[in-house]
């Protein structure tokens, strides 16, 4: 009787032992990456199938092929954000090429008609417009590499730019806001929620703040960057119809990946500086005539990359930013050193 006791004693425990290793699993990977789809036919309209595509990264070397079905359908899935040469062929046409830009998290429709061709003479580039994202229903927007390097921003928080999707709000992050005169409580929200119904995911990793206040690390009581400028390559903010492989999120979805080595090493260096004398009064301080209090901000970073001889690519980021502001009422001097290092 005790060992039978015992024996369902262990086959329970064993149970729950199971279940909260599965409750320990993370979810569905959260998509980093871009895909490609769609079909092959002949000059006539009909499907051709065993075509090969190919897509081939210039930056890293790397290709990615697949055939068409039957159907002619083909499908080129889990593709690095990055510039695409591609190339179809299929023996008895002509072969096409074409490059294109995968985003993060963009389906992209491309058919292609093949023409017949005894003899193989040539490849015939095709270039045509932008491409337009028909294969889902998430409503997005797209931040690009151009823009993060370019576009100007109060701080080198890479969340300051997701300002441009529609029904995105970001606070200001600056110090001696708060009547403590210490650092502005700064969120990021959507949709007319709070900020906590948002969730930032790096590489697929989840950045929720599950500890203080605020819907990510890297705002509000957590205070900060979540993650350094330099070392993000493109992100994509979900206002709607994410999927549900994004997790603790009901607002708003930000998807980013980081940036990875080329053939050739690459890198760069910023410095920037503002002081008071940079800096305009509000409405209110212009009304109760109190004067600029001396305040001094610096940010600088450099990032570097390329692809290692044993294949994989190695990249190097380490901001630093340093704020000095002084007053009748406060005296605060911070310096917020971070680093990223990643290799693929």
């Amino acid at each position: 009787m005790i060992l039978h006791v015992l024996q369902r004693a262990g086959r329970l425990l064993a149970a729950v032992g199971a279940l909260a290793v599965f409750a320990a699993l993370p979810a569905t990977a959260q998509t980093s990456t871009g895909s490609i789809r769609g079909v092959v036919t002949d000059s006539a309209g009909a499907p051709i199938s065993d075509a090969q595509i190919v897509a081939r990264n210039p930056l890293t070397g790397i290709d990615r092929n697949t055939t068409s079905r039957s159907d002619g359908f083909y499908t080129l899935s889990g593709l690095v954000p990055a510039t695409y040469d591609i190339t179809i062929r299929r023996i008895g046409f002509r072969p096409i090429g074409r490059q294109v830009q995968v985003q993060i998290g963009q389906v992209l429709s491309l058919n292609y008609k093949l023409a017949s061709s005894a003899v193989e003479v040539q490849e015939v580039t095709v270039t045509a417009p932008h491409t337009t994202e028909t294969a889902t229903s998430e409503v997005a927007t797209n931040i690009t590499s151009a823009q993060i390097e370019k576009l100007p921003t109060p701080s080198r928080n890479f969340l300051d730019l997701a300002n441009l999707a529609p029904g995105v709000t970001v606070s200001e992050d600056r110090v001696g806001a708060n009547l403590s005169g210490g650092v502005a409580a700064r969120t990021f929200s959507a949709n007319g929620q709070s900020a906590s119904g948002v969730n930032v995911f790096i590489d697929g990793a989840s950045l929720k703040n599950d500890l203080t206040a605020g819907g990510i690390a890297g705002q509000d009581a957590s205070r900060g960057n979540p993650f350094p400028r330099n070392a993000i390559q493109e992100y994509r903010v979900i206002t709607q119809n994410f999927k549900a492989e994004y997790q603790k999120a009901s607002s708003a979805i930000i998807t980013a990946t980081t940036k990875s080595g080329g053939n050739t090493w690459t890198g760069n260096v910023l410095f920037s500086y503002q002081n008071k004398d940079l800096v305009a009064l509000d409405t209110f301080s212009i009304a109760a005539k109190q004067p600029k209090s001396d305040y001094s901000r610096y940010l600088t970073a450099i990032s570097a990359g390329a692809v290692r001889s044993s294949g994989t690519s190695c990249t190097f980021s380490a901001p630093t930013r340093g704020t000095t502001r002084t007053g009748a009422r406060s005296s605060i001097s911070r310096r917020l050193p971070a680093s990223h290092l990643s290799t693929r």
